[in-house]
């Protein structure tokens, strides 16, 4: 109920509309510069990408980057509506890929048609042991000790072997797929 001497919400709204239509107020426009929402991680990785890699793509495709370095990604794009994902790039360890692609959150093979540049990517880069493309890689390496009278092992098979049994050791990150083969 409007009561003498006042004015409903919706007239003011539309009478300020018309007045600031009249006056020449400044439209709101929307930037033209399109942004890529990527993760990213922290430490020397995240150094690497925000230092070198993000100017160098920003530059040559006229975009701006903008990336999440709060682990962990994955619940966060669980909870995004599909139809709109919180991330157009998901940087991440690989479990946490294969269950992005399980739940269909993420592509789950690339489409080279679409992906002209792909061709240029280094093989071991595009697998089906892998999601997407990988970005970046580490060496992983393993020790022995020669005072133990172990032999040299060639092969990741090598550690497998029962002869050792009791006698391996390694360690595995729960949230990370680092370590997880051994």
């Amino acid at each position: 109920m409007i009561r003498k001497g006042q004015i409903s919400r919706r007239t003011f709204l539309k009478g300020s509309a018309a007045a600031a239509a009249t006056l020449g107020t400044p439209a709101i426009l929307h930037a033209q510069t399109a942004t890529l929402k990527t993760t990213a991680w922290g430490g020397k990785w995240g150094e690497v990408m925000k230092g070198q890699i993000i100017p160098i793509f920003e530059k040559e495709f006229k975009c701006k980057v903008e990336t999440d370095s709060a682990f962990p990604y994955y619940p966060k794009l669980q909870a995004t509506p599909r139809n709109a994902p919180l991330y157009d790039v998901l940087h991440t360890n690989t479990s946490e890929q294969w269950q992005a692609v399980v739940e269909g959150l993420v592509e789950p093979k690339l489409d080279a048609k679409a992906i002209p540049n792909l061709a240029d990517v280094y093989p071991y880069a595009v697998s089906d042991k892998i999601c997407g493309v990988s970005a970046f890689t580490s060496a992983i390496g393993f020790g022995y000790r020669t005072d133990k009278g172990l032999t040299t092992p060639t092969s990741w098979k090598d550690l497998a072997d029962p002869k050792h049994a009791g006698a391996r050791g390694s360690y595995i990150i729960p949230v990370n797929s680092l370590a997880r083969c051994i």
